[in-house]
């Protein structure tokens, strides 16, 4: 018995691309096939039984449908399934008939017969992108970096921004007074000191009165008395905790310290600035490392990288990033003994694994013996400013060139860079080392806190990357195949497929995905990444 044919044939204009790079998704068949048929068109009906990946023998010529590149055909007698395919050549038979080849577009005519099940997903837009959340490596290229931002702790400024150096105080530290009173041990912030220590202000009275001091154990005959002079910010020598501080001088001629512990201060870091060189970045991965984070510099030669990210406090099983802040701990003893740990970082209430210490303030001279001040100022100055130095993080940048990348987000990577990476390296002082007296002098013996980020022109570049490509990942799930109000880029290794699909369309798709795609969600949007592509 004979067939009457009844095939439907409709040429389109489409966005769709053979490269299959850029997919569109449908809420319905029923949606999907009204986009389709609205698009510019020729249709013929009654058509003979058409082969799918075959050719069409089109009736008209070839110059009256050469711009169309798309085609969508329905076998009546077989069903009412609709299928997509891409025009990939179209050659003249004569003035009447044109053969059109055509290849399936695997992904328009399975979409709805698609079931993904957990794969690895290498990259794709995450549906959280909380601050913090998403710290995977992405190997980029990250350029020179800058400062946003800058804090100091312990020195203060005049109106002009000038230092005057009143914020130290002169540190005497002597077995007996300016009057021959001996002095018996005691605990300075919890150590056995057998001397005591006398404070002056560091401006013209207190100099005055110093040296009043200085002339007194002269006179007295007893200056082998005096064993130290220092210099320290006075906040390391009036804390909460120290009870018994009194001035030396004209405040007071005699000061005991009894204490069964450090002195400490704390520091909030203001860092509410969101953007990097003047940035505002639409990926929140730009504001976690090693886009943007917090250097604090002692600037005596130990730098130490905390990342923003990892300042949290967990509540409720969830991480809540926290504003930095950090404790000063610290010890009365010649040149001073300071350490400084973050809160709340990495887990740890306080994180003393992480801390970074001090410079050593100055040793001063006096006449008595200047050769061996001399030799304890220097001494001092050197050997614990390199005995104290901590691990510095230092990032290289080294060009890469991988070869053999399929997808367009790798592609674009190697170009971009796939460039960064931490170098290993071991403990170290570098810097400013053997410089204590000349920071000092500068106020700028101190803890120092710079965000720092990469240059605007970088962070440009990355968003936009991000923008496109989402999130390195890394993870065995199921893949977004949305979330995003406009598209949703995934990409997987070795992707797992299932469906009611012909085992070659089945493979096909699986590329598609492993080689990276990108799935637009509105029509009116395809291809357009000036629109928001905001989280649902």
């Amino acid at each position: 018995m004979a067939i009457t044919p009844d095939t439907n044939i409709k040429l389109l204009k489409c966005p769709l691309t053979l490269s299959n790079k850029n997919q569109l998704t449908f809420a319905s068949k029923t949606t999907q096939y009204n986009y389709f048929n609205s698009l510019p068109k020729l249709e013929v009906e009654e058509c003979s039984y058409q082969r799918k990946d075959n050719i069409i023998r089109y009736p008209a010529h070839i110059d009256d449908i050469i711009e169309y590149n798309y085609v969508m055909y329905q076998n009546n007698n077989y069903g009412d399934k609709w299928f997509y395919a891409y025009i990939e050549n179209m050659e003249y038979e004569n003035d009447g008939l044109t053969n059109i080849t055509i290849r399936t577009d695997v992904y328009q005519t399975w979409q709805f017969d698609i079931n993904f099940k957990n794969s690895f997903v290498e990259r794709e837009h995450v549906n959280d992108d909380t601050v913090g959340l998403n710290t995977i490596e992405e190997n980029l290229q990250l350029g020179e970096f800058v400062t946003n931002k800058i804090n100091g702790w312990l020195h203060d400024y005049n109106e002009e921004g000038i230092y005057t150096g009143t914020d130290l105080v002169i540190v005497l530290g002597a077995t007996e007074n300016k009057d021959k009173v001996q002095n018996g041990g005691v605990q300075n912030d919890g150590i056995y000191a057998g001397l005591r220590f006398y404070i002056f202000h560091n401006d013209n009275n207190g100099i005055i009165d110093l040296n009043d001091w200085l002339e007194q154990y002269e006179k007295n005959g007893t200056s082998e008395a005096i064993k130290c002079i220092f210099m320290l910010p006075e906040k390391l020598t009036t804390g909460a905790d120290r009870e018994d501080h009194l001035y030396a001088g004209s405040n007071t001629t005699v000061t005991n310290y009894i204490n069964k512990g450090s002195t400490s201060l704390n520091k909030n870091i203001d860092l509410t600035n969101n953007s990097l060189d003047g940035y505002v970045p639409v990926n929140k991965k730009l504001l976690t490392y090693p886009y943007n984070y917090l250097l604090i510099s002692n600037n005596s030669g130990v730098d130490i990288v905390y990342r923003l990210e990892d300042f949290y406090e967990i509540n409720e099983n969830k991480k809540n990033i926290v504003n930095p802040s950090f404790k000063i701990q610290s010890c009365l003893t010649p040149s001073g003994s300071v350490r400084m740990i973050p809160y709340n970082y990495k887990g740890a209430t306080e994180n003393d694994i992480e801390g970074i210490n001090l410079g050593k303030f100055p040793i001063c001279n006096w006449d008595t013996d200047v050769f061996t001040n001399w030799l304890t100022q220097n001494g001092v100055n050197i050997g614990l400013q390199i005995a104290g130095s901590t691990i510095g993080i230092v990032s290289s940048a080294v060009t890469g060139n991988p070869i053999g990348i399929a997808s367009s987000a790798l592609s674009i990577a190697n170009t971009l860079g796939e460039i960064y990476k931490e170098s290993k390296i071991p403990p170290q002082a570098n810097g400013n080392i053997n410089c204590g007296d000349v920071v000092t002098a500068s106020g700028k013996n101190d803890f120092i806190f710079y965000n720092m980020s990469i240059k605007k022109e970088y962070a440009q570049i990355i968003d936009d990357y991000f923008s496109m490509f989402g999130y390195k990942t890394n993870e065995l799930k199921i893949p977004n195949l949305t979330g995003r109000s406009n598209w949703n880029y995934v990409k997987t290794i070795n992707s797992n497929i299932l469906g009611n699909i012909p085992q070659k369309d089945l493979q096909e798709i699986k590329s598609l995905f492993d080689n990276g795609i990108t799935l637009w969600h509105t029509t009116t949007n395809f291809l357009d990444y000036s629109q928001n592509n905001n989280i649902l």
